[in-house]
């Protein structure tokens, strides 16, 4: 908030987005990232700690992942022109993009940019 007590954009963006929060949640959406990538962007090193056998029944490496069979939104970690990756930024910039399309979350995001 601003000191007259009305948001400010990012207040808008924020308050919108905690508003739609839990129907976020329940969308059925998958994260397509191979499980090279997960290993390379883990800042808690988990990925690392299972492969030391500190921890066990981790999912996708001791444990079974199924892909879901008709996720509402896929955000794939590569682009399909080019096959390059995306930094985590595109990705939660297209999965913005789509919750506003489908009117979960509205936004003045443009003034963000």
């Amino acid at each position: 908030e601003n000191e007259g007590g009305k948001l400010t954009t990012t207040g808008r963006l924020v308050s919108s987005w905690i508003n739609h929060f839990c129907v976020c949640f329940v969308l059925c959406r998958y994260m397509k990232v191979p499980l090279a990538v997960c290993e390379d962007r883990d800042p808690k090193g988990l990925y690392r700690k299972v492969r030391e056998g500190k921890i066990k029944g981790f999912t996708g490496i001791d444990a079974p992942y199924e892909e879901p069979s008709h996720p509402e939104i896929t955000l794939d970690v590569h682009h399909a022109a080019t096959g390059e990756e995306k930094s985590p930024q595109e990705t939660a910039e297209e999965l913005l993009n789509y919750l506003e399309a489908n009117g979960f979350l509205e936004s003045e995001r443009g003034e963000l940019r």
